[in-house]
């Protein structure tokens, strides 16, 4: 009977031990790289009445675009702001027109900090702006984690096929597929 008891205690404290295994933020943890950014609406990124629904990791050249997940359910996000701009520049281009030149203006770097919560493949954050004012701005993300990839979709504001003029933006969802490093 004491062997079966000593037993039956044995198994009762293996089964109630804790799981010091890492959490689901250490899991995630990490430094994420943006890798492909694809709008889901035709879009002229340069304003020469050609629109493209391809990735558009290419053409952008303010590559300061990073994620840190931290261990402690942290996150912190740092970028800069570009923006793609077309204009009409006067020079001769060899035929009877002018041509239009592209250039990409990279201004505004945001930083964002905040907490996230992971529930199976999916990561819940609350961010806030990192500013002087005394009120920042605070906002939900959501974002979808497979493995090392990390998905999220955001809007922007872009001329579209559907625009009727050279001013009239629309709203862009664009998907962003970052990896980590």
């Amino acid at each position: 009977m004491k062997k079966i008891i000593s037993l039956l205690c044995i198994v009762l404290c293996i089964s109630c031990s804790s799981d010091d295994g890492p959490s689901q933020a250490e899991i995630v943890a990490g430094t994420y790289k943006l890798t492909s950014l694809i709008p889901n609406v035709p879009i002229d990124t340069n304003y020469d009445g050609s629109f493209i629904t391809s990735d558009l990791i290419d053409i952008i050249v303010c590559d300061d675009f990073g994620m840190k997940l931290f261990g402690d359910g942290t996150i912190s996000i740092n970028l800069t702001n570009q923006s793609v701009r077309a204009r009409r520049e006067q020079y001769w281009t060899g035929s009877s027109s002018w041509d239009y030149v592209t250039y990409v203006h990279c201004s505004d770097i945001y930083d964002f900090e905040g907490t996230f919560v992971v529930s199976g493949n999916d990561i819940a954050a609350t961010l806030e702006v990192i500013s002087t004012e005394a009120n920042p701005e605070t906002f939900e993300m959501n974002f979808e984690i497979n493995d090392d990839i990390l998905t999220f979709v955001y809007v922007g504001a872009f001329i579209t096929s559907d625009s009727t003029d050279a001013y009239d933006f629309r709203d862009v969802e664009f998907t962003a597929v970052l990896l980590k490093e």
